[in-house]
């Protein structure tokens, strides 16, 4: 394994890293870099994957350490991960919504599935503003606060679902 397998592997998983919104990718990364970094020096391959493993699980360890603080009692978290950062946010609906089935909205720069939020029988066309609510699964459960008559929902306990 050469230098250039590597750091194409560390590359790839910036890459996957920036686009999950998982938090695992980037230690990877830097274990792949450790590994290049040993591959230029003329580390032989056993030794480059070892240092690849090593440097990962101390990435991720260390890491850890840094995030536990964050992590409130019972597992409650201030750091929001997944998808609960989507909740609240608006986005845009780029293919309509039909009651009861589902479409697709844009949230900055991702795209996600998205259907209407509890028992709401709406059509939401394309181009209209929405709220997400929730998330379940990969499905982004949004209200449209121009059809509600809403500018703004801050607590989806007020809608009857």
């Amino acid at each position: 394994m050469g230098a250039t397998f590597w750091a194409l592997l560390a590359l790839v998983a910036i890459i996957v890293e920036l686009l999950s919104p998982a938090l695992v990718a980037g230690f990877a990364a830097v274990g792949a870099a450790a590994a290049a970094v040993a591959a230029a020096v003329g580390v032989p391959a056993a030794g480059q994957v070892t240092i690849f493993a090593v440097v990962t699980v101390l990435a991720l360890l260390g890491l850890r350490r840094l995030l536990v603080p964050l992590v409130g009692a019972r597992g409650t978290s201030s750091l929001r991960l997944g998808a609960d950062p989507l909740v609240g946010r608006r986005g845009t609906v780029t293919c309509e919504i039909e009651p009861g089935g589902r479409g697709q909205i844009q949230v900055g720069h991702e795209r996600w599935t998205a259907a209407a939020y509890g028992e709401l029988p709406l059509l939401i066309p394309a181009g209209r503003e929405v709220q997400v609510m929730a998330v379940r699964g990969l499905v982004a459960l949004v209200i449209d606060p121009e059809a509600l008559g809403l500018s703004e929902v801050r607590d989806a306990s007020r809608l009857h679902r």
